[in-house]
């Protein structure tokens, strides 16, 4: 069976999207298929081969700049790559993202089965100082989820982690249970129970954690990851001998506000 796979991300990037990609195209190679990735553009990528039976094709997409017409070349490579590889059956990782979008525009010409792997979908309201104080963003977005009925009726199954339906993480598995779609599959988020582990050694002495109790808390830094509540629990917990590490994305707004609201709880304590 020939399966493709299209994901914004995969290795050699590392994030929580690329990770499930790479497992997903890894097992099913093992298991003797032949499996096509469709994704974003790596400079690092131009020599990268995972396996064998794995091939991987990298398209120079923004995002932001999707339905422009200079990226109309790019956006035609990937809808040729995808429809040329001939798959047995399409899977997406994410929605709403560039490389689903482009995949979807595909599918009428693709009488095969189509699955949406939902990594899950909120609809917030992110508070911006300046003026519209993001309530342009938040009502653009609030026009996407419109369209998300429509897009989850293309696929003959939509896989969720979990049966949650609050607004704020999940609300990609409440419309699907409004619309009430006939392939709902919940597939929880997991881990390897007997990870490669490695010595902690080196980092803790680099940073001069001694050996306090660790707490690692790995994520981009983003409002809507939350870390603002893990650090808040932390401090509240008053756990003896301990440090809370934060590993991120670049240092940005988010993250400088953070260190700002630390500081200032400790100098009030």
């Amino acid at each position: 069976m020939k399966i493709l796979i299209v994901s914004f991300s995969f290795p050699p990037n590392k994030d929580g999207i690329a990770e499930a990609a790479w497992s997903m195209a890894v097992g099913y190679a093992q298991r003797g298929h032949q499996v096509v990735v469709a994704t974003g553009h790596l400079p690092q990528r131009h020599d990268f081969t995972p396996h064998l039976s794995i091939r991987v094709g990298q398209f120079e997409i923004d995002a932001e700049l999707l339905h422009q017409s200079h990226a109309d070349d790019e956006v035609r490579r990937m809808k040729q790559f995808i429809l040329e590889s001939e798959p047995d059956i399409v899977i997406c990782h994410c929605w709403p993202v560039w490389s689903t979008t482009v995949a979807e525009e595909t599918f009428p010409h693709l009488k095969v089965p189509k699955i949406l792997v939902s990594h899950g979908y909120p609809l917030l309201w992110n508070p911006q100082r300046k003026f519209p104080w993001g309530i342009r963003s938040f009502f653009r977005r609030l026009a996407t989820t419109a369209s998300f009925p429509r897009s989850l009726r293309s696929y003959d199954r939509v896989v969720f982690a979990s049966r949650k339906r609050d607004w704020s993480r999940h609300l990609d598995y409440r419309i699907a249970s409004v619309i009430r779609h006939p392939g709902i599959k919940i597939i929880p988020i997991g881990t390897d129970p007997e990870p490669a582990r490695n010595s902690d050694r080196e980092f803790r002495k680099a940073h001069q954690l001694g050996d306090k109790f660790m707490i690692l808390c790995v994520s981009n830094y983003f409002p809507l990851k939350n870390q603002l509540l893990t650090l808040q629990s932390f401090r509240k917990a008053r756990i003896p001998n301990s440090v809370l590490v934060f590993i991120g994305s670049d240092f940005n707004d988010y993250s400088r506000r953070l260190m700002e609201l630390d500081l200032r709880r400790i100098r009030g304590m």
